[in-house]
């Protein structure tokens, strides 16, 4: 190789080191993003459950008390 070439040789490697690292770091940065959704939305689902699961017992209470009169209406038309 002439010394021009080596010269090209070395920058373009330069130039594909610095975008590789570029890459990295992005890819890196994207993942930690990733992380901190995950998180941020495993939070949000824990209390959408949290809120489900109070409207279910309520809603079974209630189901239940309207039962229960049913019951007593039932066995005082007896």
């Amino acid at each position: 190789m002439e010394a021009d070439e080596k010269k090209k040789y070395t920058f373009v490697q330069a130039i594909n080191t610095i975008r590789n690292e570029k890459r990295a770091k992005r890819k890196e940065k994207n993942a930690e993003r990733r992380l901190e959704k995950s998180k941020e939305t495993a939070k949000k689902e824990e209390k959408l459950d949290a809120a489900r699961k109070a409207r279910k017992r309520q809603q079974h209470r209630t189901e239940g008390k309207i039962e229960a009169a049913r019951e007593r209406k039932r066995i005082r038309g007896s």
